[in-house]
């Protein structure tokens, strides 16, 4: 298993922002292999995830070079490229985990869907709306999905299938959970708006979706970092 490095909080539901901190609830995407060749044991990702990360990525991109159909490394180092912000890496290295699975994977898709948004100025073009919707048919509760269409939605105006998708999230999510108070807020919000105010310019990067009503009020995005005691500590 790896460790999440950084947390973001989006105070001000900078899309995609509000997806990342609900990671909790999405899980560690790609973890599981075919035990071919390559395969990635638990003990080898304890051992990468030791390491500094100036010699995990080399080691990463040495393994599956020599193991190019091994999708547990493949998803490991996209998670590591996504840390980096290399999001065009690692929506890459997402795709190529994702073609050596041996079923399609819903979480996968969804991460690969984030991350070309990040590469693409948190722009929902066609190639990420593909994604989002292929993570949605492979299985229609997958959190991220849900959550990155939901804002989809809410960019184009539609604020009603916005509001479901977001809703069908929120039924996974424990009663007094603090995640539960986000999404009801993206709800709240999506609900008060008219059609003509919940889309936000998508070619504007940063662009909160869920605050595009033109009333000038700034965005905020937090970011929180844990220290190396804590990371290994938190799911």
């Amino acid at each position: 298993r790896t460790s999440q490095r950084l947390v973001p909080i989006a105070g001000a539901l900078v899309v995609p922002a509000v997806a990342l901190a609900l990671y909790s609830i999405i899980g560690r995407p790609g973890l599981l292999d075919s035990g071919g060749p390559g395969h990635l044991t638990n003990q080898q990702l304890r051992q990468f995830a030791a390491m500094p990360p100036q010699q995990r990525v080399p080691a990463l991109e040495g393994y599956v070079r020599q193991y190019p159909n091994a999708p547990r490394a493949w998803a490991l180092l996209a998670r590591v490229y996504r840390d980096d912000k290399r999001y065009g890496a690692a929506a890459e290295a997402f795709g190529r985990a994702r073609a050596a699975g041996r079923t399609p994977d819903a979480r996968l898709t969804a991460r690969q869907a984030e991350s070309l948004l990040l590469a693409n100025d948190r722009r929902f073009t066609a190639a990420v709306q593909r994604l989002i919707d292929t993570s949605l048919q492979i299985d229609p509760r997958n959190p991220l999905g849900l959550m990155l269409s939901g804002h989809a939605a809410l960019t184009r105006g539609d604020n009603e299938t916005a509001v479901e998708r977001w809703q069908r999230l929120i039924e996974q999510i424990p009663t007094g959970d603090r995640r539960r108070r986000l999404i009801e807020g993206l709800i709240a919000r999506a609900r008060d708006e008219a059609p003509d105010q919940g889309s936000a310019d998508a070619s504007t990067p940063g662009r909160s979706a869920a605050g595009a009503s033109g009333d000038g009020n700034p965005a905020i995005t937090v970011r929180l970092e844990l220290s190396d005691a804590l990371r290994d500590q938190v799911a």
